[in-house]
């Protein structure tokens, strides 16, 4: 198999492994959108996305977007046939009990229920598997490939307008970007909210999708053993998107310290 044949494998089976992980966030009825990553720490599950994306929101009324137990169909939603959107996910009413939130790091983890039950298709991802970037580890991190897989709102569907509130299908889209230390150096002069002691950036590259929707996505490495003849995508999370900049063309997102600090280990807190 040619090397294009295996990438083309391995982005495909990447992006079906983080969708797995990942949900929409539909707020106010869905005409509002964000994202999250199905997270647990060995004793609970949770959705963990950026605070803002939650902020002033009732709960109650809150959908969240499942992985399907189907394949991705890689088209803009707004491209979707009829037929297409009968296959795919709806919005799902999860059972949170507990919100903890972090407002200088702009994190939020919302625990879910232990007696819920998902559908077949979402997977949860242990978050022990990231520990390794507890530290930050820079000089392992540049020029190493990073996806962030969301929800954003230009790539979904409207379905009906009720005077300015518009409501839509979502539609899931992902992005590559690289890790540069260099951006990470020299890039936070002059943007405000954020701050290399607990962020990181890398360049926006989705063409004409703008980022809003995106917020609270997960920044994962994709990772896999090559020489296999099937390969297995097995992608770590390293952050959680926050913030966009739009002059400087750059995604900021919360390192994986500060995820670790809200989420302690087998339900251990700090």
């Amino acid at each position: 198999m040619h090397d294009d044949a295996l990438n083309e494998q391995l982005r495909l089976a990447t992006n079906e492994k983080v969708a797995s992980y990942t949900v929409g966030i539909a707020v106010e009825k869905n005409t509002g959108a964000g994202t999250g990553t199905l997270i647990t720490n060995g004793t609970h599950r949770y959705i963990l996305t950026a605070a803002h994306v939650i902020e002033g929101v009732d709960m109650a009324g809150v959908k969240f977007w499942l992985r399907p137990n189907k394949g991705l169909i890689e088209k803009a939603a707004q491209d979707t046939t009829g037929q297409e959107v009968g296959r795919l996910t709806v919005g799902a009413a999860i059972p949170i009990v507990e919100t903890r939130t972090d407002p200088k790091t702009d994190i939020t983890i919302l625990r879910i229920d232990d007696s819920y039950v998902f559908p077949e298709g979402p997977e949860i991802y242990h978050i022990a598997r990231s520990f390794e970037f507890s530290s930050w580890p820079e000089e392992q991190l540049d020029g190493i490939s990073t996806l962030i897989f969301g929800f954003p709102v230009e790539n979904s569907r409207p379905l009906h307008t009720i005077g300015n509130n518009t409501f839509r299908f979502l539609g899931a889209a992902s992005m590559l970007s690289k890790y540069s230390t260099k951006t990470n150096t020299e890039g936070f002069n002059g943007l405000s909210g954020v701050s290399p002691d607990k962020d990181f950036l890398f360049e926006y590259t989705a063409d004409n999708i703008e980022p809003y929707g995106f917020s609270g996505s997960g920044v994962w490495i994709p990772t896999d053993t090559r020489g296999r003849k099937v390969w297995t995508a097995d992608p770590v999370l390293i952050g959680v998107t926050n913030s966009y900049f739009r002059k400087a063309n750059l995604i900021s997102a919360t390192k994986l310290p500060a995820i670790v600090t809200i989420t302690p280990p087998d339900g251990k807190t700090s």
